[in-house]
């Protein structure tokens, strides 16, 4: 009690806290005993500040932004929990509501993930993007972007258009000509700086060992689990390990296969191009 004078006003389902002066700090606070604030609502700034935890249950509207801060390891932790016994998930809805006034490539959310280089400036390290790519009613497309940091710069890193897959490019469909708009792309690009490369890996030691293999199946033939007369692989290129030791001097080498499958036959090698 420091004989601050305030006073309390009884509305329809709410009671107003109003400071006897306009520069009191907090128009509100709850402490603890030794007189450590927990809960204020701030006057000159509006806001909300809670030290603690917030425990929500129902539906509660938050108007404005939203801070959770902790000095201790390994936290803030945001927990969204669902106890129904059911098979429907907890979820987190982010919504852009322009009232009619949408557009192409608006940001629907964004998402950034900030950390301090080593000299101390805050940078964003990371960042995910969702937006339209096409509003037109019935024929809506989108996009998420993911991006990374690359030598001091924002780097487009991955992105997922309308079905399409770009890695360091946000337009997957770079070329059409043998495709269709029905086509699903993977595209990997460097832009100007180097090739674009597509790494299949494995860490084997025995000679005839497969290290990757590139797989074309027809899903309307019927057999996923054989290589035979209705099996789905109809061709494929494989690589294998070529080694006389085991790999004991780690200098193996590699074989190319090409396997096709005649109608109504099994998938069999067709051309080998060998390690000599």
């Amino acid at each position: 009690d420091n004989g601050t004078v305030f006073g309390l006003k009884l509305a329809t389902n709410k009671v107003e806290v109003i400071p006897s002066a306009s520069d009191d700090a907090n128009a509100f606070e709850v402490s603890q005993a030794d007189g450590t604030a927990v809960f204020t609502v701030n006057s000159s700034t509006p806001g909300v500040t809670l030290t603690g935890t917030l425990d929500v249950t129902g539906n509660s509207t938050l108007t404005g932004d939203v801070s959770i801060v902790s000095a201790s390891s390994a936290s803030p932790t945001l927990i969204v929990k669902n106890t129904n016994n059911d098979g429907e998930p907890a979820f987190m809805q982010f919504i852009k509501d322009t009232s009619n006034s949408a557009a192409d490539n608006d940001e629907i959310v964004k998402m950034e993930f900030y950390h301090d280089n080593d000299a101390n400036s805050l940078i964003r390290y990371g960042s995910m993007i969702v937006s339209t790519t096409d509003v037109s009613n019935g024929s809506e497309d989108s996009n998420i972007r993911f991006n990374t940091r690359l030598n001091g710069a924002d780097t487009i890193t991955l992105t997922l258009s309308s079905g399409d897959v770009g890695i360091g490019t946000t337009s997957p469909r770079i070329s059409t000509a043998y495709g269709s708009t029905n086509s699903k792309y993977l595209t990997v690009t460097n832009g100007s700086t180097g090739p674009g490369i597509l790494t299949l890996s494995a860490d084997r030691t025995g000679t005839g060992q497969g290290v990757g293999r590139i797989e074309f199946t027809n899903a309307n033939n019927a057999d996923a689990s054989n290589n035979d007369a209705d099996g789905k692989t109809i061709a494929s290129v494989t690589t294998n390990l070529i080694t006389s030791d085991s790999n004991a001097h780690d200098d193996s080498g590699g074989e190319i296969l090409f396997s096709t499958k005649p109608e109504a036959g099994s998938l069999a090698e067709r051309m080998r191009i060998t390690s000599g």
